[in-house]
């Protein structure tokens, strides 16, 4: 049951309901969420209706090379993730969330 909601959950209409600022990381190698799906994440998170209020807060990262797991990945083929030979999520990607937390302290 929980694998077919997921699959048919749809994140958009909840991302439009977000009133806080969002930071939305993603690897360009990822395939199993695409980076097109990504920047449909960060366009409904910044289209959210908020009335008297400024531009939403949404930052986009696309990491290179980076696959869903956010490690060192050209390929970003699932069913190579055994034999990469760096498990470690990308520094860059460590970066960037303390960078944006910091920013918005």
């Amino acid at each position: 049951p929980w694998y077919g909601w997921f699959m048919a959950h749809d994140p958009l209409p909840v991302a439009r309901r977000v009133r806080v600022p969002a930071l939305v990381l993603h690897g360009a190698t990822d395939t199993q969420v695409t980076p097109e799906q990504a920047e449909l994440l960060a366009r409904a998170l910044r289209t959210r209706a908020r009335p008297r209020a400024g531009r939403p807060d949404v930052t986009l990262r696309l990491f290179p090379a980076t696959n869903h797991l956010f490690v060192p990945d050209p390929s970003g083929d699932s069913a190579r993730y055994a034999a990469l030979t760096d498990p470690r999520i990308r520094p860059e990607v460590l970066g960037a969330v303390a960078d944006w937390v910091v920013a918005r302290r």
